[in-house]
C-alpha cells in the first residue's frame, strides 16, 4: 500500500456523516452495538462531535484519509486530573481504522498526532483505553504506556 497517499488532518463538520460511521463500527467491534448503541445513540454521538470538532481548544478530532476517502479518526480531549493533583491529562476517547488500513501505522500515526496536540495543549500525561488483546498490550507498551487499569465483565447476569 502506498502509504504516501494518506494524508492526515483535522477533522471538520464535513467528515462527522463518515466518521459517525466509523464510530459505529468500532462500537461494533467493541461489542457493545445493540446494549448500548442505536441510531439514538449515534445521533447523539454525531451531534457531540460537531460540537468537538468546533471547539479545538480542548478536543482534538483528526482524520486519516486516501483518495479522499477516510481511513480513519482519532477523537481526544484534555482534562483536569482532580485526584491527587491538578495535572493536565490528554485522553484519546475513539480511533478507528478500516481493517483494509490497518497495519499501515494509520493508527500509530494519528496517535502521535493526537498526543503532540495535547502536549501542545498542556498534557503532562496522556491516556487511553482499547479493547483488551494481548498483541495490542505489547504494541501500547513498546510505544512506552504501560496498562493502569483492567475491566472485568460477566455478561448475562
Amino acid at each position: 500500500m502506498d502509504e504516501s497517499r494518506i494524508v492526515y488532518r483535522r477533522a471538520t463538520v464535513w467528515d462527522a456523516p463518515a466518521i459517525a460511521d466509523m464510530w459505529e463500527l468500532e462500537m461494533e467491534e467493541m461489542q457493545m452495538l445493540g446494549r448500548y448503541c442505536d441510531a439514538v445513540e449515534k445521533e447523539k454521538f454525531f451531534v457531540s462531535l460537531v460540537t468537538r470538532i468546533k471547539t479545538p481548544d480542548v478536543n482534538i478530532v483528526y482524520v486519516a484519509e486516501k483518495d479522499k476517502k477516510l481511513i480513519s479518526f482519532i477523537l481526544g480531549y484534555i482534562y483536569r486530573n482532580n485526584y491527587g493533583s491538578s495535572d493536565l491529562i490528554g485522553f484519546c476517547e475513539h480511533r478507528y481504522v478500516y481493517p483494509e488500513y490497518r497495519k499501515t501505522k494509520v493508527a500509530t500515526k494519528l496517535l502521535a498526532i493526537l498526543k503532540d496536540m495535547g502536549i501542545r495543549m498542556g498534557a503532562e500525561q496522556f491516556e487511553f483505553v482499547v479493547p483488551y488483546r494481548e498483541g495490542l498490550v505489547k504494541v501500547y507498551k513498546r510505544m512506552g504506556y504501560n496498562p493502569v487499569q483492567i475491566i472485568f465483565r460477566k455478561e448475562g447476569i
